[in-house]
């Protein structure tokens, strides 16, 4: 045999050898299909509108053109003639001030902490559980809606974890922590001067530190009874915030406050009045809020003037004004499902295709609800042939059906 021959043999049995092997390996490494796991999900059936908050407010005159410390943050309860503020001669005085109480904040910290030694061992997974949500937080807070406390959550986090190395005695003397945060007040003590007045609650309730002109204009007395010009009105008049060479804030003066919209007459019997139901403020905080539809007020085109009443409060929640709201109407919970992945079989049936171990198995469904987004929700059936919570929804196949074998 001549040598290109014996050579050209040689190569095409090594071809064959390595096609033998690949075909053997490929569905080690390859899976032909793509699946989903299913899992229960809720959804709402929603309305989104623009909204007005009314609320029972009090001004605070400011009368003074000294440089103001708030002693008290936005959204925290005060008491008639409580001390809101503090009045310094020059920035700098209020800017001690600020850093005078944050280490005093931090100073009675790591004293307590300290305080804790072995006995706060029974705590260990209470701690942990503290510390996964204080970071979750900080991590959370680079995309969160309004700006928040960032010194405060990482001072949080910091506590938690001094608190561990505490009660797993990898660290049981924060002395000269203490001793350094004790030298810095001290210095700032010296060169700090007193306050030279301070700003009094006029009424009990919310403190809120801005003013945006319409307090005062928008009452709870007359809030029932918006139409849908009212609301349309109150929605599309001009702020006017700041102005703090007047005021220093406001108060909030009662628990409950209210927001008014305009929603299509559709939804009468749904938002009739004493309902209780949930909203959402997107742009102000990821909750859901409670609310009760204090009334419904419809107009001659059919349109109502919607007006929810609230008594949640929070720093978030104390200040808002003219917000993008989602009303929830009614909740759906069931499996959900891939839209891509409906389908309909032989006997056109509506199901999707599962993967049973190497086995393709066909699942009906039943449609509960459809939202904006690439998913369903379906009824959660225990019937035979239906399909069931934690199925593996094939979501990518070709040539699919009943009892096709996956290779």
């Amino acid at each position: 045999m001549k040598p290109f021959v014996k050579k050209l043999i040689t190569f095409l049995a090594s071809i064959l050898l390595l096609g033998y092997v690949f075909i053997q390996f490929y569905p080690m490494f390859y899976s032909p299909v793509s699946t989903e796991t299913v899992y229960t999900y809720s959804a709402y059936e929603t309305i989104n509108v623009d909204c007005i908050v009314i609320r029972n407010e009090t001004p605070v005159p400011l009368n003074a053109s000294q440089y103001v410390y708030y002693t008290v943050e936005n959204g925290s309860r005060v008491s008639n003639g409580g001390t809101i503020a503090e009045f310094y001669a020059t920035k700098e005085d209020a800017l001690r001030k600020l850093q005078i109480d944050t280490i005093d904040e931090e100073i009675a910290d790591l004293k307590q902490i300290q305080s804790l030694g072995v006995s706060g061992m029974a705590g260990l997974n209470i701690l942990d559980t503290q510390i996964g949500r204080a970071m979750n937080e900080l991590v959370a807070s680079a995309d969160a809606p309004t700006l928040p406390d960032d010194a405060l959550l990482r001072q949080r986090l910091v506590s938690f974890l001094n608190k561990k190395q505490i009660v797993t005695g990898k660290s049981t003397d924060f002395s000269e922590q203490i001793s350094a945060l004790q030298t810095e007040r001290n210095t700032l003590a010296a060169a700090y001067k007193p306050s030279t007045g301070v700003i009094k609650s006029p009424v009990a309730g919310y403190f809120v530190n801005a003013v945006d002109g319409l307090e005062g204009v928008l009452t709870v007395n007359t809030v029932t009874s918006m139409t849908t010009d009212n609301v349309r009105t109150a929605i599309s008049t001009p702020l006017t915030p700041g102005n703090s060479s007047s005021f220093a804030g406001k108060i909030v003066s009662d628990y409950t406050w209210y927001l008014a919209c305009v929603v299509p007459g559709a939804h009468g019997s749904t938002l009739a009045a004493g309902k209780s139901m949930h909203i959402r403020l997107p742009f102000v905080t990821d909750e859901e809020i409670p609310v009760t539809v204090a009334a419904c007020n419809r107009d001659s085109n059919g349109e109502l003037a919607v007006i929810f009443e609230c008594v949640n409060m929070s720093e978030a929640l104390s200040s808002i004004r003219q917000e993008y709201m989602e009303i929830l109407l009614v909740e759906h919970t069931g499996l959900r499902v891939p839209k891509k992945a409906i389908t309909t079989n032989a006997a056109q049936e509506v199901g999707v295709y599962i993967r049973s171990g190497d086995i393709v198995r066909f699942r009906k469904i039943e449609q509960e609800y459809s939202d904006a987004a690439d998913y369903v929700i379906c009824t959660e059936k225990q019937e035979d042939g239906y399909l069931r919570l934690y199925d593996d929804i094939i979501t990518e196949g070709s040539n699919l059906y009943d009892g096709k074998l996956i290779g």
